[in-house]
């Protein structure tokens, strides 16, 4: 007999991001007022969350998921166990402007982002970071394919200069060859829970783009509302 203890999160879903072929899931804790994210115990995908899971539910839903514990790891303080066998269930949408005027008071105000002006973080940073996550606005960000095909984002946050960031929002995988530019936008921003190609001397901590929304203004020009 299963003994967990299932308990109920409202979340806004914040983002849905490309992890292992599978989703990493993310939002804000609408009654902890806290961002936090969803995690399985599946260790081939490192906690991934199921796309069949999430089949239902859209950027800016508010839905009640089934949790059965906190599990932080060592690099990822906010992570909350899923029951992956009661799916979530959606209360109210929000739109862009929903989402940007909610978030407002979770905005990240610290000098860099994540503590320094790279892309990525190394060993000793990482062991002084207290958060994984981060509800960040950003300006003049440009978005683009790096010769692999990969996605990238340059930004200025802050005064500092932050040159091509690794992007896993999926709603900027297919870009042509001029990319997307905006003016203003709000990112939410994710650190991982294991350093890119481990090494006792050189691991290094990626810091990865999981949603990109642009500002009101700019917000005309994408629709998010899509389902996964």
């Amino acid at each position: 007999m299963d003994s967990r203890i299932i308990k109920k999160k409202r979340v806004l879903i914040l983002s849905a991001s490309s992890k292992h072929h599978e989703l990493c899931v993310a939002g804000l804790d609408i009654l902890a007022k806290k961002l936090i994210r969803l995690v399985s115990d599946d260790e081939v995908t490192d906690g991934a969350i199921p796309k069949s899971y999430m089949k239902n539910v859209q950027i800016g839903d508010v839905v009640d998921v089934c949790v059965v514990r906190a599990a932080p790891n060592a690099c990822q303080p906010e992570n909350y166990l899923v029951d992956l066998n009661i799916p979530p269930r959606v209360r109210v949408h929000f739109n862009n402007a929903d989402i940007i005027e909610h978030m407002r008071p979770y905005l990240y105000q610290e000098s860099f982002i994540f503590g320094n002006q790279y892309k990525v973080l190394n060993a000793e940073e990482m062991k002084r970071s207290t958060r994984s996550l981060a509800w960040v606005q950003v300006d003049a960000v440009s978005i683009h394919l790096n010769e692999h095909g990969k996605t990238r984002v340059s930004f200025w946050y802050n005064g500092v200069y932050y040159h091509d960031l690794c992007v896993t929002d999926r709603e900027f995988f297919d870009l042509d060859g001029n990319g997307v530019s905006f003016s203003k936008a709000y990112f939410l921003m994710s650190l991982p829970h294991n350093p890119w190609q481990p090494d006792a001397e050189t691991d290094l901590y990626f810091k990865f783009v999981a949603m990109i929304l642009p500002s009101n203004k700019d917000a005309t020009e994408y629709d998010f509302d899509i389902p996964f």
